[in-house]
């Protein structure tokens, strides 16, 4: 029920496209030991990669799923980014801004310090979890009551025959086509 009474953002668009998407919204709270997050998405068409040889995170990559980066407000430090599908799988990497040494796919997110759960609902699914404050404190990013985040899904589309196509969403409208810049982080602000 604490749901009911949480802020949602609605205003999750492709930048890069006329085409209407469909609806994704967003739900943060928080208390002393936990943000939680809640991703309710609209999605006909569900894109769900099933190969375990390729294990798990790649089979998130490749799946529609929703994300959640995260940054200090120093651009020169790590920024880190959960991406989380239709499944509760999750592909949790680090990287820095500066291109040159690449995303470290082999990092995960401090054990223990993420939870995760997913339900498939009539008209798409709901992604929810809850991620440590101690772990966004010991990572350095947690800014007092800031959290920079960019909010994004990957719309996948069944193309008969063919390879899936994929879609971009953000809550921000970044510079360019790429959530791996600064340009598309937003502000989280933790208010009483």
């Amino acid at each position: 029920s604490a749901w009911d009474n949480a802020i949602e953002l609605t205003a999750f668009e492709n930048y890069w496209s006329n085409k209407e998407m469909p609806k994704t919204s967003f739900k943060g709270l928080y208390d002393d030991k936990f943000f939680y997050f809640l991703y309710d998405v609209v999605d006909e068409d569900i894109v769900l990669v099933d190969k375990p040889s390729i294990g798990e995170e790649d089979q998130a990559v490749g799946s529609d799923r929703i994300e959640i980066f995260m940054r200090n407000k120093d651009l020169n430090k790590d920024y880190y980014s959960l991406e989380l599908d239709a499944k509760a799988r999750i592909f949790d990497s680090k990287a820095t801004f500066d291109k040159r040494y690449g995303i470290d796919r082999e990092w995960d997110w401090p054990k223990g310090q993420l939870e995760l759960k997913s339900t498939f609902t009539d008209n798409g699914y709901i992604v929810e979890g809850r991620i440590s404050m101690s772990s966004l404190k010991e990572l350095d990013l947690f800014d007092g009551d800031i959290l920079y985040a960019g909010l994004y899904r990957g719309n996948y589309n069944s193309n008969e025959g063919e390879k899936p196509s994929i879609e971009w969403i953000s809550w921000v409208k970044p510079e360019k086509l790429s959530f791996h810049i600064p340009s598309s982080f937003g502000v989280l602000k933790f208010v009483k």
